[in-house]
């Protein structure tokens, strides 16, 4: 081989190899932004609350081992008095705004395609109007450096014509979310209730709506039902073990291709009791929640929420962990069981 054959060949060879490098570099640098949302927020266990809206109830949940309040409407403003109570007590926030803006589109949604007769308050939330919403509120949560680490993204489909309908919605979501605010997690709520005698209540269709593309985490929200009778059947009569709900619910996600190694489970127990606007709810005890609490954290969640310290539909006699030494018990020994389960047992 001649010398400009050699210097030839030496070029070729270095310019391949610095072809490679930029490659490899570039599939690495894509490979963190992928698993920076699973490692990142779940690199501990976490312990949260509905519906904590006010400095008072901040101290009161903070004092009973909650980490983090999931807040609807979060108007993340660092100098309101409710962020400087977070900040406090070293709370830290789930943005619920997403699954308020994706309620107001389902109820457009369900007026557009019936061609009902709605309020006109749902007239303009259209699809491209909830991007743009989301789009903006996001843009504040990253300007203001607020207290945000997750995003609460999907709470009721209202209407059974809904399910898998919201599916694509919540990828698109999700873009945006990684878009704006890179690392920090969607995280898909499916609910059901606990019926007296063992009755399952869950709609299979609700987990259509799960994709990995769009939830990061999953959250299994289940209270017991509401009664007409007053007052409400003892907490004793409902199974708050869950025993044969939740492996229902199980199956139903993991047909859709949830896989609780990957996408972690949050469990979201009933705090709350007594009368409401919706009717009568059994009395709680620290028994029961915490026969519920622990056996999420068995079926392999890796966080621990309660609902709620206020609701709309509460009343002054509403059993709440502001007002109620037995749910503040049942949420202190829930707390308690499950970061001692946890650190008895790996994560799955």
């Amino acid at each position: 081989m001649n010398k400009n054959h050699l210097l030839h060949a030496i070029l070729v060879i270095g310019l391949a190899i610095l072809i490679t490098g930029c490659f490899n570099n570039q599939q690495t640098s894509s490979h963190k932004v992928v698993t920076s949302v699973a490692t990142t927020f779940f690199s501990n266990h976490l312990s949260g609350g509905f519906g904590i809206n006010t400095p008072e109830q901040v101290a009161k949940a903070a004092s009973d081992g909650i980490q983090m309040a999931f807040l609807y409407n979060y108007s993340a403003s660092p100098r309101s008095s409710l962020e400087q109570a977070l900040k406090l007590h070293h709370m830290s926030v789930v943005d619920a705004f997403i699954s308020s803006q994706l309620y107001r589109y389902q109820r457009y949604y369900l007026c557009a395609t019936r061609h009902l007769s709605c309020s006109a308050s749902y007239a303009k939330e259209t699809e491209n109007a909830l991007y743009a919403s989301i789009k903006t509120h996001l843009q504040k949560v990253l300007k203001d450096n607020s207290l945000v680490k997750g995003y609460w993204v999907l709470d009721d489909q209202i209407d059974v014509s809904l399910y898998g309908s919201l599916k694509y919605i919540l990828q698109n979501i999700h873009k945006l979310i990684q878009q704006y605010t890179p690392g920090l997690p969607a995280m898909c709520g499916f609910g059901a209730e606990i019926k007296l005698n063992h009755f399952v209540s869950w709609r299979p269709g609700i987990a259509a709506d799960f994709s990995t593309q769009g939830c990061d985490m999953v959250g299994l929200y289940i209270y017991a039902s509401a009664s007409p009778e007053n007052p409400a059947p003892l907490a004793t009569s409902y199974d708050w073990t869950m025993s044969d709900l939740l492996p229902a619910m199980f199956v139903s996600l993991q047909r859709q291709g949830w896989d609780i190694t990957k996408t972690p489970l949050i469990g979201v127990g009933h705090a709350w009791g007594l009368h409401t606007k919706e009717g009568n709810f059994a009395a709680l005890t620290p028994q029961s929640m915490l026969a519920q609490s622990t056996s999420f954290c068995q079926h392999g969640a890796t966080g621990l929420a309660f609902y709620g310290w206020a609701d709309s539909s509460f009343e002054a006699t509403t059993q709440t962990p502001m007002n109620s030494p037995e749910i503040e018990t049942g949420i202190r020994s829930s707390v308690a069981a499950c970061n001692q389960y946890w650190s008895a047992h790996s994560r799955p």
